[in-house]
């Protein structure tokens, strides 16, 4: 539940989002986009890869009757083309999915105006997978593991499971 992130999230925000456009990427069911709109966001969009994170947003839209939108898109495809540009963007635990993590960030900053906010999950450096040397010509590489959670492909209700961890 976002309930404890939100505690941190809604110090960074203005209280009074009159005027301001937000964009929630990564968006889950919508729970931040809501309180942004609660805030008086005048537009918010929450874009999420998954399309049942989309359906849960539409439907929340529906019960809570706030005017928020909701598009199925990942981060790779935001562009001020696609999406318009906004004041306030929000990538809450996003990065540790990403393949591109770069890329993303360069999306990210193209549809900002004023403020990007990232939260994301760091690795505890007790359970750091330690750094090693590869040669590399005559050379010795230092390299570091990078660790993130991928997604699984959609499954059948009744065989559901956790997102599994890749080392690369």
């Amino acid at each position: 539940h976002p309930f404890g992130p939100w505690q941190t999230i809604q110090k960074l925000l203005p209280q009074d989002l009159n005027h301001k456009t937000l964009l929630d990427v990564g968006c889950n069911a919508g729970f931040y986009s809501f309180e942004a709109k609660r805030r008086g966001a005048k537009r918010v969009l929450g874009v999420d890869g998954q399309r049942q994170h989309v359906r849960q947003g539409l439907f929340v839209r529906k019960a809570l009757g706030l005017e928020v939108e909701f598009r199925r898109l990942n981060v790779y495809e935001l562009t001020p083309r696609t999406v318009g540009r906004f004041d306030i963007t929000l990538a809450l635990g996003l990065l540790y999915h990403l393949k591109h993590p770069i890329l993303a960030l360069e999306n990210l900053y193209q549809v900002t105006r004023e403020m990007l906010v990232i939260e994301t999950a760091i690795m505890p450096p007790e359970r750091t997978p330690e750094s090693f040397t590869h040669p590399l010509g005559d050379q010795q590489m230092l390299l570091h593991p990078l660790v993130y959670v991928e997604n699984p492909a959609p499954r059948p209700s009744s065989a559901r499971g956790s997102c599994r961890c890749t080392r690369r």
